[in-house]
């Protein structure tokens, strides 16, 4: 089997290497058990990752879920009830839907004025842009 350029690249760097005093570890040789050590505590942190982003969402439900129970904080007894407060604001509502109603039927201040032109006029004399 012929070699290939990247097999003739390795071995003149081998070579090379060698020269210079550097040993260098055949593939076959290589001693792969402290990597795999590392890619296993790399997959670890990287589980205890995602659980951990996972965490927030959780807890932000639960909180929710205990305020809408209304067991976040305390309870006053002097407080109304949601249904009483409800009522109170739609009542509230209807009643300025009622005026601003009849508002509307009157004339305003200032209808049937017609307002003068927004626009700027302008004026070009010896080249030049006047506003006035």
């Amino acid at each position: 089997m012929a070699e290939t350029p990247e097999d003739k690249a390795r071995k003149n760097i081998d070579r090379q290497l060698d020269a210079c005093g550097w040993r260098v570890q055949d593939r076959k040789e290589a001693d792969i058990t402290a990597i795999e050590r590392f890619l296993s505590i790399a997959n670890m942190v990287q589980d205890l990752l995602i659980a951990n982003l996972k965490r927030p969402r959780v807890l932000r439900q639960s909180v929710l879920k205990r305020a809408f129970e209304g067991k976040l904080v305390e309870q006053d007894p002097d407080d109304e009830p949601a249904s009483v407060l409800l009522a109170r604001i739609r009542s509230e509502r209807e009643r300025e839907q009622a005026t601003a109603g009849s508002k509307s039927k009157t004339r305003k201040r200032g209808a049937g004025r017609t307002e003068p032109s927004r626009r700027k006029k302008t004026r070009v004399a010896k080249g030049q842009l006047e506003l006035f």
